[in-house]
């Protein structure tokens, strides 16, 4: 019976006493084997006794990407307010209708002027002696997708809109006086 024990424990210390690694190497199991969702989960969760490092961190970063993917897809504009409310000043309705308030009144003072022989048009998109259509349809196509696409990534703000209707008011300006000095000097054409 000894010896039957003593063969036993021989034969056991010679397996266990080696101290066997039984992981499957990385070149029998490439980086791309196919986990299960629940795989996936337990290494999430931290269960990750069983699995190579390139393994898990491959998970992780799947997760991480997945994430990100998924708050990017998320409807943008429901964190415009939490995410921009202290950077960005939003334009006021008054902001909007003086805005669109000196359009018109520039088209209407050049207009106006260029009823006059001696005075031409100085924006080169308009050409020298653009109709009203012209210049109303050339502002439409010009300052339509600007502002869109400066509202999209929040570039439009209320200091951005009033620079501009200030840039506008002393247009508006420039042409009143142009017109002004001509009706003293030009001939009138209409």
């Amino acid at each position: 019976m000894s010896a039957l024990v003593s063969a036993q424990e021989s034969v056991l210390s010679e397996t266990w006493g080696q101290k066997l690694d039984l992981t499957i190497q990385s070149s029998e199991m490439p980086l791309t084997w196919e986990l299960d969702l629940r795989d996936k989960q337990e290494i999430m969760m931290g269960w990750t006794c069983c699995y190579r490092k390139e393994l898990i961190d491959y998970v992780h970063q799947e997760h991480l990407e997945k994430s990100t993917g998924y708050l990017l897809k998320v409807n943008p504009k429901r964190f415009e307010y939490t995410h921009h409310w202290e950077l960005i000043d939003h334009p006021t309705n008054f902001d909007w209708t003086l805005f669109v308030t000196l359009q018109l009144a520039d088209i209407y003072t050049t207009y106006r002027g260029l009823k006059y022989a001696c005075i031409e048009e100085a924006n080169p998109l308009f050409g020298k002696r653009p109709t009203v259509n012209d210049m109303f349809f050339t502002k439409m196509a010009v300052l339509t997708p600007a502002i869109q696409y400066d509202r999209k990534n929040g570039n439009l703000n209320k200091r951005t809109i009033r620079s501009t209707n200030a840039f506008m008011a002393i247009v508006i300006g420039n042409n009143l006086n142009v017109t002004h000095r001509a009706k003293r000097t030009c001939k009138k054409l209409i």
